[in-house]
């Protein structure tokens, strides 16, 4: 195998890696798919993780036979790339304040057009929405089933602000 092959390989194996952590990152999160875009994520970190660590794996790999080769590889990936380093560079790479502002933007969107909640001003429930910092939690009220639980913690006053706003 020449060096070329020995990167394509590592890459390969590196990038299903990733991409794991890549899909843990989301369902710990609630994120879906479709918030983010998997290329955008999973190719850089697996370029930048194999040219860090191919010079390491030639080194440690000296006197491997070609036949040998496949599984050096995967066993090296698997014990230098651990899922809680890789999912913290997946962290790393994916911008959580644009999904955090695309989750509030989709839970208000669900309350101005669910009743009674509709009544209350945008702007109100933009800044209860603001409330909610963790990516999880807001990804679950921003959900048809979410949208009443998030009322009852961060907006139970909002039928007074609606009087408010009628006066």
């Amino acid at each position: 195998m020449n060096e070329n092959e020995i990167l394509g390989d590592l890459s390969t194996e590196i990038s299903e890696r990733v991409n794991a952590a890549y899909e843990m990152f989301l369902e710990e999160n609630s994120i879906s798919h479709n918030m983010i875009e998997n290329q955008g994520v999973v190719d850089p970190i697996t370029d930048e993780q194999a040219d860090l660590c191919f010079d390491e794996f030639m080194e440690e790999s000296k006197g491997t036979s070609e036949d040998e080769m496949r599984d050096k590889i995967q066993e090296y990936v698997k014990e230098t790339f651990d899922y809680e380093f890789l999912v913290m560079k997946v962290e790393e790479e994916i911008d959580t304040e644009k999904i955090l502002e695309d989750l509030r933007e989709e839970l208000v969107l669900f309350l101005i057009n669910t009743e009674p909640y509709g009544s209350a001003p945008r702007e109100y429930w933009y800044n209860q929405s603001r409330q909610v910092h963790e990516i999880k939690e807001l990804a679950d009220y921003a959900d048809t089933d979410g949208v009443h639980l998030f009322v009852d913690k961060y907006a139970p006053d909002w039928a007074e602000e609606v009087e408010e706003e009628e006066v």
